[in-house]
């Protein structure tokens, strides 16, 4: 400790107020974002972009149109998205229940598969029974919204929830607030970016946008499964060594 460098007499009293020069400390907060593991830093954003090009988007906004393309009226297309709205609400709910005790990477690593399994067989499905030009018999129809609607339920139970939760427990406190500023960021920049495309894309790729979606969620359920660490019942003060001690 430094000599102190006043010493005050207050009044007649007895005590005396010490004031004391303390060393400077370099700013805690700089130093501990500059040791971070960077890898740990980008994966949140690298899943919100993948997240992003997986048609979950595709389906918010464009569903109506995915519907009558397939060959449900107008009337008919309007509740149908109404209904896919419904299930995504509801495998959220059921998310927040059950996160905590199966954990993030089961979760994430399950919704992955179910979603690829729906996209490839709605791509099929597309692809051979409506071609180009044709509509889809009423059969074949609702098989496509029952797929449609097991892949909304394959990512509000898993993707869509899980994409907001992650990124918040893998920053530091420190820098926490920026990092989820930036994730939003990405969020809006990829959303607006596969909603200005979506049209041109089904108008080249045509049934072939199931694949190109399909391989997308096939490329994020292997980042998940290769790259992302188990985050359930980490405290926030040990997020930092578990990612020091991953392998990448």
């Amino acid at each position: 400790m430094s000599k102190p460098s006043r010493d005050i007499q207050k009044g007649s009293s007895s005590r005396s107020i010490i004031l004391v020069k303390l060393p400077l400390q370099p700013d805690i907060g700089a130093k501990h974002l500059a040791n971070t593991k960077t890898r740990s830093r980008g994966t949140p954003y690298q899943l919100r972009a993948i997240l992003m090009v997986t048609r979950i988007n595709v389906i918010g906004f464009y569903a109506p149109i995915l519907f009558r393309t397939i060959g449900f009226g107008e009337s008919a297309s309007l509740m149908s998205s109404v209904m896919i709205g419904v299930v995504g609400i509801v495998t959220t709910f059921i998310t927040t229940i059950i996160v905590d005790k199966v954990g993030r990477r089961f979760l994430l690593i399950i919704g992955g598969i179910i979603t690829l399994g729906s996209q490839i067989i709605v791509g099929v499905i597309v692809g051979v029974k409506l071609g180009d030009h044709s509509i889809l018999s009423k059969g074949y129809a609702d098989v496509v919204l029952v797929l449609i609607g097991i892949y909304v339920a394959g990512f509000g139970v898993s993707w869509g929830p899980l994409g907001w939760l992650i990124p918040s427990e893998i920053f530091p406190l420190e820098i926490r607030s920026a990092g989820q500023s930036i994730n939003v960021a990405v969020n809006f920049l990829f959303t607006f970016l596969v909603g200005q495309t979506f049209l041109s894309m089904l108008c080249h790729f045509k049934y072939g946008l199931s694949f190109f979606f399909g391989g997308w969620v096939a490329v994020m359920t292997g980042f998940v499964y290769f790259l992302l660490l188990e985050t359930k019942n980490v405290p926030i003060e040990q997020m930092e060594k578990i990612w020091k001690e991953h392998w990448f």
